[in-house]
C-alpha cells in the first residue's frame, strides 16, 4: 500500500478536519490505514474521506465514536448531519450533557436543584444498568363538573 499524502489541514471539510487532528495527536500520529484496521471500516472509505472530501456515511460516524474518544455529536456536526442547536449524543455523552444542564440552572431554587440532581441520579443508574424503568400507573383523569 502506497504512502499517503497528506493535503494542508483547512483543505480538508469539517469532518475531515476533525479526524485528521484526532489522527495527527496520537503517539505515533495515525494514518488512514490505521483509522481502517482500528474501526473496521474499509480503507477506500477512510481514503475517500481524505482525497475526496467525501461526506462520510451516518453509520460510519457512529463507529469512530465508538473506537475514539470523539463524540457522536462532534462528529456529525463536523459532517454536516447536525447542529449545535440539536445536539447528538452518545448514551453516556446524553447523560453528562443532561447533568451538566442541571448543574447549569440559575432558574430553579436550591431544593428544586437537588431533588432534580437526585432523580436524574437514579434514572441514569437505572438506564446504564439496562434495568427496565418500574411501570407508572396510568390512571384516568376525570374532567372537573361545572357545578
Amino acid at each position: 500500500m502506497a504512502t499517503f499524502r497528506w493535503k494542508a489541514l483547512q483543505e480538508y471539510s469539517a469532518f475531515g478536519q476533525l479526524l485528521a487532528n484526532f489522527m495527527w495527536e496520537q503517539r505515533p500520529p495515525l494514518n488512514p490505514a490505521q483509522i481502517s484496521d482500528l474501526t473496521g471500516i474499509e480503507y477506500l472509505t477512510v481514503y475517500r474521506w481524505f482525497a475526496n472530501n467525501a461526506a462520510p456515511d451516518p453509520a460510519h460516524l457512529i463507529r469512530l465514536a465508538q473506537c475514539t474518544p470523539l463524540t457522536v455529536h462532534a462528529l456529525f456536526v463536523a459532517a454536516g448531519y447536525g447542529s449545535d442547536a440539536f445536539p447528538l449524543f452518545s448514551i453516556a455523552d446524553a447523560w453528562e450533557y443532561l447533568y451538566a444542564q442541571v448543574m447549569a440552572a440559575t432558574s430553579i431554587g436550591f431544593e428544586e436543584h437537588a431533588i432534580a440532581l437526585r432523580v436524574l441520579q437514579t434514572v441514569r443508574k437505572e438506564a446504564l444498568t439496562q434495568r427496565q424503568p418500574s411501570a407508572v400507573a396510568q390512571t384516568a383523569i376525570e374532567p372537573a363538573e361545572d357545578e
